[in-house]
């Protein structure tokens, strides 16, 4: 079965062995790849120090896989290690490796770490990707610093990155937690504009950002919005909306 596939790829990894069928990088990385599937970290781990001792070269493939490994197991530590052992190994890291590693250390809430390894990127002189700055926007979403999350946002521009819909996701968010109601609002409208797709999560955000600054009539144009946009809601989205309608009632009471 599709949960079991890393079982299978050891096991046949073991019956070369047996077999006196020499293993290359190749074989190793289908392997590692199969970890990496099922988050099976400490396997695609040990499965680099087994390469070392059979003298099998590792490449950038086999230590991303167990970078993402790690990324999915939540173990950021880890992460760091794999990226110190490839500069002691000589292998060049690439966008992938230093993304998942960015991203291990901003789910373990070490979003210090996510940004220095967003910025070394330049000095290591690898191009950083839409999924860089994602992961550097959410970590500055994070601690709610939406300033320089805007920042980070503001440059994907200079740097032709096209923003997706996580990238305005973050950063509306991080407006939305900083009480900056416009700048989440100019940011939704941009992405209409600039045909980028918007989802419940866009919505909340907005709804939330809007009701959260007592600005209740834009919170229900971004509901109606919703609705017109055939986006799903969710319970987030019927809570902010049920505040924002209470706000509404208070305001023509006090009329």
């Amino acid at each position: 079965e599709k949960g079991e596939q890393w079982v299978q790829a050891l096991q046949l990894f073991r019956e070369m062995a047996h077999g006196r069928v020499e293993s290359n990088t190749i074989t190793y990385n289908s392997v590692a790849n199969a970890f990496l599937k099922d988050g099976k970290w400490v396997l695609a781990v040990a499965l680099l120090h087994d390469m070392a001792c059979s003298h099998v070269e590792s490449d950038v493939l086999t230590y991303n896989s167990a970078v993402r490994a790690c990324q999915k197991g939540g173990v950021w530590s880890q992460a760091l290690r794999m990226l110190s052992h490839m500069a002691d190994a000589l292998v060049e890291r690439d966008a992938i490796t230093y993304n998942s590693a960015a991203t291990a250390c901003e789910n373990g809430k070490r979003w210090w770490l996510a940004l220095e390894l967003f910025y070394s990127m330049e000095d290591a002189r690898v191009a950083r990707d839409v999924h860089s700055y994602n992961a550097a926007i959410s970590a500055c979403e994070s601690i709610s610093q939406w300033e320089q999350a805007l920042a980070i946002f503001l440059e994907m521009a200079e740097a032709s990155v096209d923003k997706s819909t996580v990238s305005y996701n973050v950063a509306v968010s991080a407006c939305m937690q900083g009480g900056q109601w416009l700048l989440a609002l100019e940011l939704v409208r941009d992405m209409a504009d600039f045909r980028v797709r918007r989802d419940t999560i866009t919505f909340n955000s907005a709804i939330s950002a809007c009701t959260n600054a007592s600005e209740w009539t834009w919170a229900l144009q971004f509901l109606c919005d919703m609705v017109d946009s055939d986006v799903p809601a969710n319970v987030i989205t019927y809570n902010a909306a049920a505040t924002a309608c209470q706000d509404s009632m208070e305001w023509r009471q006090s009329r």
